[in-house]
């Protein structure tokens, strides 16, 4: 027998809202628009560095800013600044 958890339904509910928000008020000169832009090129560069078998990044706003910001040189500095701790 199927089971619907109605929180696990109200939760994509709430992110199909949250989504739906962020289209429909994007606007690519706006600077809230460039942060979100480089916080999701940050995330997709860690989670891809972590599917490798190299050392782990920590995924935070601050590295997905820093990293999407930045591009490959920003991973590798999350790399050395890892190293270091």
């Amino acid at each position: 027998m199927v089971v619907i958890e109605l929180r696990l339904l109200a939760l994509m509910g709430g992110l199909l809202g949250a989504l739906f928000l962020l289209v429909a008020r994007y606007d690519p000169a706006r600077p809230y628009a460039r942060a979100l832009r480089s916080l999701v090129a940050g995330l997709f560069l860690l989670m891809a560095w972590n599917a490798l078998s190299l050392p782990r990044l920590g995924v935070n706003p601050l590295s997905m800013w820093l990293t999407g910001s930045l591009g490959l040189p920003g991973l590798l500095l999350m790399a050395v600044l890892n190293a270091l701790c």
